[in-house]
């Protein structure tokens, strides 16, 4: 792959990820957010398993769709329930920890 490829591919996993966070965040508001979590990151775990079975730009990027699709269905309702788990061991330091574990 070409660096322009590989930049394509990131770019798509990130900003997919991103978009997709307003609307499953409302998804995660009205349904069951433990299953948001199980699902999307089936989906993630489903996209890193078969990287080391890719050879093409297209195949990396169907890949890439999957990942960002698996993240912006995970990311909101685990936070949701950091924000809930928040409201008795105080907002900052649960999303702190949240964000140290995410980053980690």
């Amino acid at each position: 792959l070409t660096s322009s490829q590989i930049g394509a591919i990131l770019a798509t996993n990130i900003l997919l990820t991103a978009f997709l966070q307003r609307p499953f965040g409302i998804l995660a508001d009205r349904y069951n957010r433990l299953l948001m979590i199980v699902l999307g990151m089936a989906l993630a775990s489903l996209s890193l398993i078969l990287i080391p079975l890719l050879n093409t730009f297209p195949q990396f990027f169907l890949v890439a769709v999957i990942l960002g699709l698996g993240g912006g269905l995970a990311m909101p309702a685990a936070s949701a329930i950091v924000v809930t788990a928040g409201r008795n061991a105080g907002q900052g330091s649960t999303m702190g920890i949240f964000n140290t574990a995410m980053s980690i």
